[in-house]
């Protein structure tokens, strides 16, 4: 019986045995890779279809809003020193694809002048080229007044696909008041 134990023991452990191949569990891996495809594809279609859908946003509305929740811009002056000083406001807008875009409308009117006479305000917008389209609009005084400027028909300004700045200015010249406050608000940019 010893010697049947000790021979059955040596075939064990001393016979070459042919391996067999071991079997990896393949549906693991395939759902991995099918998990993969449909995250790809989803991230895709999300990119795409929100470049196209906000591309047709932006192509249907009829104005750009500079929204400011602080209250209006305020420019405050003191021409009562120098007559030579200008008194300037300057709104630095992000690339904004302006180009669309024809007209400039805003609010403003003067708060805490010495002189309730209607003033001039100049209007003015640079572009990245450093081109300057500038306005005078006149009759600004302590009420509100919608003010509309069209800038497209500009010469001088062909490129608004960059940042802009957007320039109010006060000059002393143009102004019946010394001293104040000039109020501007809810800026837009219109279509038509």
């Amino acid at each position: 019986m010893k010697k049947e134990i000790s021979d059955h023991l040596a075939k064990a452990f001393l016979e070459t045995k042919a391996r067999q191949k071991k079997k990896y569990d393949t549906s693991f891996v395939f759902y991995i890779a099918i998990s993969a495809v449909l995250l790809a594809a989803f991230v895709f279609s999300t990119t795409i279809l929100a470049n196209l859908s906000s591309d047709k946003i932006r192509a249907k509305a009829e104005s750009l809003r500079l929204e400011r929740y602080d209250g209006p811009y305020s420019l405050k002056f003191d021409f009562s020193g120098s007559a030579s000083n200008i008194a300037a406001l300057d709104i630095d807008i992000p690339d904004a694809g302006l180009n669309r875009f024809t007209k400039l409308a805003f609010f403003a009117r003067m708060r805490k002048a010495d002189d309730s006479r209607a003033s001039t305000l100049k209007v003015s917008i640079v572009n990245k080229r450093r081109e300057t389209s500038s306005q005078y609009v006149t009759g600004i005084n302590s009420s509100w007044k919608k003010i509309i400027v069209p800038f497209s028909g500009s010469d001088k300004m062909r490129d608004l696909s960059g940042p802009i700045v957007l320039s109010f200015t006060l000059e002393p010249w143009n102004i019946s008041a010394k001293k104040g406050e000039l109020l501007i608000d809810d800026i837009q940019f219109l279509k038509n």
